[in-house]
């Protein structure tokens, strides 16, 4: 018995070629297999919402 995330997926393969004629892109990079995006569909860059500083984060360069 195979669960809906595997149905999804094998669908998903199996017509991936046919979604790549339409205009989808097929990408092996690992960052986009875990959904990161540095561009939205207009092709403006995607900044984080959050920055670390608002954490108290404070970075030493070790290099300087």
């Amino acid at each position: 018995m195979t669960n809906v995330f595997d149905d999804a997926v094998n669908w998903i393969e199996m017509m991936a070629v046919g979604f790549e004629r339409m205009g989808a892109e097929r990408s092996y990079d690992f960052a986009e297999s875990i959904a990161y995006r540095s561009t939205d569909e207009s092709g403006d860059d995607i900044f984080p919402i959050r920055q670390r500083k608002e954490f108290g984060n404070v970075f030493d360069d070790w290099d300087s």
